[in-house]
């Protein structure tokens, strides 16, 4: 006689359309009854047991089976990147996967995409498998808008069951325009302006600012000024520009132009560059007639180890040099700041008028 065969789950008899029960006829006194799973529309590993009943043998016992079910788990690595990046995908299951990733909506191929290599890891002992997708941002233009990344997990002639890994937003964070490794400032190039720019997902989660050393340039520095230039246009990109009016010798120091990020993922980058400021100033001191004592002129001249020379010449224009009780010449180096001096000693009628420092730098 045929008997009678149900599926069941811990939570009852099997039904609806992710089954249907297949009886096969009996033959040489068995009989085939065959349940087919929707493994696409199960959310886990689930344990099925067939039942077989009859009206003229005894009921049998329970079998129990069980069905895996492909799983995949998306972890991003590094979805704001700083280069090297990966983009990582797990799949898990008695099935073996296949993946198709996507790059901005579009298959990925070594033409269209040169600079991401994909790769797969496989660990035997768990039935997974890793799919990872890595990129270095230096193969890519410094100009690359951010981009999208996603694919689709099959599962190969094992099953047409198919796994949407749905798209998300690569970034890129970095500058754009770097400063030179080095400059060199003297009077004659003034007015200075320098520029950088940074881009990230978004313009207002992250800031510009200038350094000279250990000083920030903002409103309450006076020796140069600071420019938004960003684009209205552009959400991703933030421009600055630094004007320096005049030479000084606080600017004999590193340059710095900072970018920084704030809340989630926060990261600062920076660009530099080593300034060598030359130059000199002198603030003259006039003695009326009459005045006593020594009369002092101090001639700053700076810059890094810059050879230079120091002429100082009276209002007749006569070339001054060291005399004992009249003229002591001298100078003192702090850092990079030479502080030279003019002493003229027991100042008298005759010593009044216009004195000269020329500094003549030979390099």
């Amino acid at each position: 006689a045929t008997a009678t065969v149900s599926w069941r789950t811990s939570t009852g008899v099997v039904s609806g359309g992710d089954f249907t029960a297949v009886v096969g006829t009996q033959a040489g006194g068995k009989q085939t009854s065959t349940l087919a799973v929707k493994g696409a529309q199960v959310n886990a590993d689930t344990a099925y047991t067939c039942k077989v009943t009859s009206g003229s043998l005894p009921d049998s016992g329970a079998s129990d089976t069980i069905v895996n079910l492909n799983v995949f788990e998306i972890s991003t690595l590094e979805t704001f990147y700083y280069s090297p990046a990966n983009i990582e995908v797990s799949v898990e299951g008695r099935y073996e996967p296949e993946i198709t990733w996507k790059v901005d909506g579009t298959d990925y191929s070594t033409q269209s995409n040169p600079n991401l290599t994909p790769t797969v890891k496989t660990a035997y002992a768990d039935r997974k498998k890793v799919f990872n997708l890595a990129f270095s941002m230096e193969n890519f233009p410094t100009t690359m808008a951010p981009f999208t990344v996603s694919g689709t997990v099959s599962l190969g002639a094992s099953s047409t069951a198919t796994f949407a890994i749905a798209a998300f937003t690569v970034y890129k964070r970095e500058f754009t325009q770097n400063l030179p490794a080095s400059v060199t400032l003297n009077d004659q190039s003034f007015s200075k302006e320098f520029t950088c720019a940074a881009q990230g997902e978004d313009k207002a989660l992250f800031s510009l600012s200038w350094q000279i050393g250990t000083t920030t340039i903002d409103g309450d520095f006076k020796l140069a000024t600071v420019e938004d230039t960003s684009e209205s246009t552009s959400a991703t990109e933030k421009k600055s520009k630094l004007t320096i009016p005049a030479n000084n010798p606080v600017f004999n120091d590193e340059l710095k132009c900072v970018a920084t990020w704030t809340g989630d993922n926060a990261k600062a980058i920076e660009t530099k560059s080593d300034v060598n400021a030359i130059g000199a100033s002198m603030e003259a001191q006039t003695f009326s007639d009459g005045a006593s004592g020594d009369g002092i002129i101090t001639c700053l001249v700076w810059g890094d180890s810059a050879p230079f020379s120091v002429t100082w010449k009276n209002p007749k224009e006569k070339v001054l040099a060291n005399k004992d009780n009249e003229i002591v010449i001298a100078d003192k180096t702090v850092d990079a700041v030479h502080t030279n001096t003019l002493t003229i000693k027991d100042v008298t009628f005759g010593d009044e008028g216009k004195y000269t420092c020329s500094v003549v730098f030979t390099d």
